[in-house]
C-alpha cells in the first residue's frame, strides 16, 4: 500500500465524515458505564462508515475501534487502524462543539499515519511518518518547548482532584484548560496553544493518534511513569513540550 495514497484518502473521508456528523441534528443517545459516559447513533454510524472505508484498502485491514468488540485484536498486525469516530461524545451532544475524529495506522506496531480531525472548526491535523505534522496542508514546526509557568496546561480536574499531581501543576503552570474531548485539548498542544495535556487513564484510541504526532513534531508522548505508550489497555500519558515532562515526572 502507498502510504501517501493512503493517506490523501483518509483525510478526504475524514472530512466526508465531519460533513456527515455535521446534517444530524436528531438522534438516540445511550448510557455505556454510566450517565456521564454516553454513545450516540451518530458514533456509531460514523465507525461503521469509517470501517467500510479503511476495509475496501488493499491487504487485510484491522481496526481498533471505540464502539466496536475489541477482543483479541493484535495490535503487532501488520496493518492496524485505531479509531475513535467521535471522541468528545458528551461535547458533541452537550454543547456541538468540542469534539472531533481521531484516527492512527500503525504496521507491525510501528506509527505511521495519525489523524486529529476537529470537526466544528474544520481543522484536520495529519501525520506521517518521515514527512510532518500538517494542519489542512500547512506543515508545522516544533512548537516552543515551554516550561510549566509558561504554559496552559490541559487536565482533568474530576479525575484528578486532590492529587499531588493536579496540586502541582495548579500551583506551577501558567494556568489550566480542560475541554472535554481528547481531540480537541491535544490539537491545542499540536499547535503550541497549550505546553500539555495530561490524562491519568485513557483507552488507545484517545491516546494512539499522538505517539506519531509527538515524534515528528519533537514533543514528549509518555505515560506518566515515562514507560513508552502502548496500544493496549487503559493507561495515563502526557503529551507536551519535554521541559514539561522533565518539571514534572523526570
Amino acid at each position: 500500500m502507498n502510504l501517501e495514497t493512503i493517506n490523501q484518502q483518509m483525510k478526504s473521508w475524514l472530512v466526508e465524515l465531519g460533513d456527515f456528523i455535521q446534517s444530524k441534528s436528531d438522534y438516540e443517545i445511550d448510557e455505556k458505564a454510566d450517565f456521564r459516559d454516553l454513545v450516540s447513533e451518530v458514533d456509531i454510524a460514523v465507525e461503521e462508515k469509517l470501517t467500510s472505508y479503511i476495509r475496501s484498502l488493499p491487504e487485510e485491514q484491522t481496526i481498533l475501534g471505540e464502539e466496536d468488540s475489541n477482543e483479541d485484536v493484535d495490535v503487532n498486525a501488520e496493518h492496524l487502524w485505531v479509531v475513535d469516530p467521535i471522541d468528545g461524545t458528551s461535547n458533541f451532544i452537550k454543547q456541538a462543539d468540542d469534539y472531533g475524529i481521531l484516527v492512527a495506522y500503525f504496521q507491525k506496531g510501528e506509527p505511521m499515519l495519525s489523524y486529529i480531525y476537529e470537526v466544528e472548526t474544520n481543522t484536520l491535523v495529519s501525520a506521517q511518518k518521515d514527512v510532518g505534522v500538517f494542519i489542512n496542508d500547512e506543515k508545522r514546526s516544533t512548537p516552543e518547548n515551554l516550561k510549566l509557568n509558561e504554559a496552559m496546561i490541559s487536565i482533568n480536574p474530576r479525575k484528578m482532584n486532590r492529587t499531588e499531581l493536579m496540586d502541582t501543576v495548579a500551583n506551577q503552570a501558567f494556568d489550566l484548560r480542560f475541554l472535554g474531548s481528547s481531540a480537541s485539548d491535544a490539537l491545542r498542544v499540536t499547535v503550541g496553544k497549550y505546553g500539555a495535556f495530561l490524562s491519568p487513564e485513557s483507552e488507545p484510541w484517545d491516546r494512539a493518534p499522538y505517539i506519531l504526532i509527538a515524534d515528528e513534531l519533537g514533543l514528549h508522548m509518555s505515560q506518566f511513569s515515562g514507560a513508552e505508550s502502548t496500544l493496549v489497555g487503559d493507561e495515563s500519558f502526557v503529551f507536551g513540550t519535554k521541559a514539561i515532562f522533565e518539571e514534572l515526572f523526570a
